[in-house]
């Protein structure tokens, strides 16, 4: 998909404290073995479960494992998942920086958002094939939760 990049400068980081960056299908358990954690035990302490939307692709919903912004660990992630990546630590460091999720690793703070976009939608469609392990996860069939109200899509925390 793309070539690994390995910044850490204030923009990058930024992008740690804004969304959490989706794993490719495989990675969680090897995060799961960096932090020395069983699978099921890592889902519900650091991970939650984000969707591409069928509307943009024509289609059904893709479910897709990925970090939790803080408050919603183990959670179905609130439709817009805007907020603090749980393993971005109180000195603004990856926790999990050697095994990082994939879009994380590619992201440059001068990506072009239109590559961006494409890039999330292809790290979307290769999670098809792993939805099971997503049920499984999640202990049921995922939904997609469409915001109610502009509030529902407000994050975690974060007051007016």
């Amino acid at each position: 998909m793309s070539q690994v990049i390995e910044c850490q400068c204030e923009v990058c980081v930024k992008a740690c404290s804004h969304r959490p960056g989706w794993f490719l299908p495989g990675q969680i358990e090897d995060v799961a073995k960096f932090l020395n954690m069983e699978l099921k035990d890592f889902f519900d302490k650091y991970l939650s479960i984000e969707w591409w939307s069928g509307k943009e692709s024509g289609g059904k919903d893709i479910f897709v494992i990925a970090p939790a912004v803080v408050g919603y660990e183990g959670e179905m992630a609130p439709c817009d998942p805007r907020g603090r990546c749980t393993f971005l630590t109180k000195d603004n460091l990856c926790q999990i920086h050697p095994v990082k999720p994939f879009e994380c690793a590619v992201y440059h703070h001068d990506m072009a958002s239109d590559v961006g976009k494409n890039l999330h939608k292809e790290l979307a469609v290769s999670w098809i094939r792993f939805h099971q392990q997503v049920v499984e996860l999640w202990g049921g069939e995922p939904e997609a939760r469409e915001p109610e109200s502009f509030l529902d899509m407000w994050p975690v925390g974060m007051t007016m």
